[in-house]
């Protein structure tokens, strides 16, 4: 088997068992503790978003395994320049709507007289997105 195949099998046992434990802590602990629950749910979608990622890799072994010609034109449509540029040029309009999204949901928000915890959460979440947007883009000056 070769190393692509054996990652994806990784991932899917890795996911699975946390599927498993999850559901079990769930059940155990559900009603006693909030942070058990959070706890819970957290590694439920970690795991399925491992099973996830394993499922995906694995198909992608197998085809190319299955037609090599069909998944080297999938790579070469996936690293042409014209698509990267179009992606990249996708994201950034996007983080500049999500800028301005979440800037009117902390104005409804405030309207709404929203518990203080819950519009500081979101404005967290705003100021990360920011400095870690000026921290690549910094990190880009220097390199090009």
């Amino acid at each position: 088997m070769e190393k692509g195949g054996r990652t994806a099998y990784i991932l899917l046992i890795i996911g699975l068992l946390l599927v498993i434990i999850s559901v079990i802590s769930f059940y155990f602990f559900g009603s006693e503790r909030f942070a058990y629950t959070v706890v819970s749910y957290s590694i439920f979608g970690g795991g399925f978003g491992l099973l996830g990622d394993g499922v995906g890799r694995l198909n992608a072994a197998r085809l190319a395994k299955k037609d090599p010609e069909r998944m080297r034109l999938i790579n070469i449509e996936k690293n042409d320049e014209r698509n990267i540029a179009i992606d990249e040029k996708a994201r950034a309009k996007a983080y500049t709507l999500s800028i301005y999204l979440f800037s009117a949901v902390l104005v409804v928000l405030a309207i709404m007289r929203v518990e203080l915890k819950a519009i500081l959460i979101v404005l967290c979440a705003e100021l990360i997105v920011m400095v870690y947007s000026l921290y690549i883009r910094l990190k880009l000056y220097k390199e090009m």
